[in-house]
């Protein structure tokens, strides 16, 4: 396979102007939800958000050397990244589907079960994103820009369906996202087909591992000093 020429310039302009797009549509998602549900369902959907965070404090271990093995050309390092973080995200859902009783207990929203139940799916699309995107800041980091603004278009549209026609409130602006990340992971899982054709190399796995310390305890550490955030 030929690998392409990265043009970093282009590729910084693209993302850039990808990143201030998506300060026009989340303003305007956020107007939609804003409009569609009560102050009390806001903070829960405040809360849902930065509860799910704790569970997805691993989804860029791995990725951060699966960039680098793959800027290197180190043979089936964008397949073992990506089987690796989908490892990972199975473990952190089945540990966040065994303490969701406990996680309602504490922040008294029993009654929101469903919706604590469904992110559960955004902890899997999380840890998957961050394998493709990985794979893609090594050979076409433009393309992450597009993938970004399917995203956030995708999100409108499916929000403007369930919070203004349907009206289904809390559960239309959580659904919303869910529903938007697969057309983007659907996006890059195209853009990567020849990179993912590579065999698994665990040898790599437990390097990796082995030098990720370091990275875990500095997002561990920022997730700490932000806690009480998760308590308002």
């Amino acid at each position: 396979m030929v690998q392409e020429e990265i043009r970093l310039q282009y590729s910084g302009m693209i993302l850039f102007l990808s990143r201030m797009i998506s300060i026009g549509t989340g303003m305007i998602f956020s107007l939609m939800v804003l409009r569609s549900i009560t102050p009390e369902e806001y903070g829960i959907y405040g809360n849902l958000a930065d509860t799910q965070s704790y569970f997805t404090l691993p989804a860029m271990i791995v990725p951060f050397w699966t960039t680098r093995f793959t800027a290197r050309n180190h043979e089936g390092s964008p397949k073992t990244g990506l089987t690796a973080n989908l490892l990972l995200s199975a473990l952190f859902a089945a540990i966040y589907v065994l303490l969701l009783p406990m996680i309602t207990s504490v922040f008294h929203t029993e009654a929101y079960l469903v919706l604590y139940t469904i992110i559960v799916i955004r902890i899997l699309e999380v840890y998957t994103l961050s394998a493709f995107e990985a794979i893609l800041h090594a050979r076409k980091p433009h393309t992450i820009a597009y993938g970004f603004l399917i995203f956030e278009i995708s999100k409108i549209i499916i929000g403007y369906a369930l919070l203004v026609q349907l009206r289904l409130g809390l559960l239309g602006a959580v659904t919303s996202v869910i529903i938007a990340y697969p057309l983007q992971l659907i996006f890059y899982l195209r853009l990567t087909k020849e990179e993912l054709r590579g065999k698994i190399r665990w040898s790599y796995l437990k390097e990796w591992l082995k030098a990720s310390p370091i990275n875990l305890y500095n997002v561990t550490g920022l997730r700490i000093a932000a806690f009480v955030l998760i308590l308002l």
